[in-house]
């Protein structure tokens, strides 16, 4: 967490400096990969900030089945993933494919798509 004092810093001097948040989805994904409360994170302040600053979006295989919900809850509060080569990162799994809901995705290269 930013201190007021460090946030009026960091706003004076954005041009300057760029920070990134990392933050993956909903409440559960972000306590699993991060043992962290998504609500101890203070995203506005980085969307005003750095809105051109995507997010770190970590996803593992204990958060991978919670990963539509997860990019549907960043897509809500209006921030990009995927602008950069490193924008979401795969981590600790081995399946390429599952189902969601009913509906079969498949991880090709970068990108989810839907089967």
């Amino acid at each position: 967490m930013l201190a007021d004092e460090i946030k009026a810093w960091l706003r004076e001097h954005k041009n300057a400096i760029t920070l990134g948040a990392s933050y993956d989805g909903i409440g559960s994904m972000q306590s699993t990969n991060r043992g962290t409360d998504k609500y101890n994170l203070d995203l506005a302040f980085f969307r005003e900030v750095w809105s051109h600053q995507p997010l770190h979006m970590t996803i593992s295989k204990d958060t991978l089945l919670m990963l539509v919900e997860g990019v549907l809850d960043v897509q809500e509060i209006a921030f990009k993933i995927g602008s950069t080569a490193d924008a979401i990162t795969l981590k600790d799994f081995t399946a390429t494919t599952f189902t969601f809901n009913g509906m079969d995705y498949k991880i090709s290269g970068s990108s989810l798509v839907k089967k």
